[in-house]
């Protein structure tokens, strides 16, 4: 294994312990009850995924980076909204 993967792979669990962690919150139901509706089974496998993804809506930031941020929670609300609803700003 090179530099390179061992550094990926470090990065990949240092954000899936981050989401383990933040999945134990209220702002993680809050943020979930947002996507009611939105996938025909369970919404939840699909949160974590964006949660831990560079997302477009939010210039390529990692979501639960924005999530630690002051406004970052309202933030990460509107986007999963935009995305619901099929609106892109």
């Amino acid at each position: 294994m090179t530099i390179n993967v061992d550094a990926y792979i470090a990065n990949q669990r240092s954000l899936l312990d981050r989401l383990e962690q933040f999945a134990q919150t209220p702002e993680y139901e809050r943020l979930l009850s947002t996507l009611q509706g939105f996938a025909a089974d369970d919404p939840e496998p699909w949160l974590a995924d964006w949660l831990i993804s560079p997302a477009f809506g939010l210039g390529g930031a990692i979501p639960i980076d924005v999530a630690g941020t002051p406004t970052g929670l309202d933030l990460l609300r509107e986007q999963l909204l935009r995305i619901v609803h099929g609106t892109y700003a």
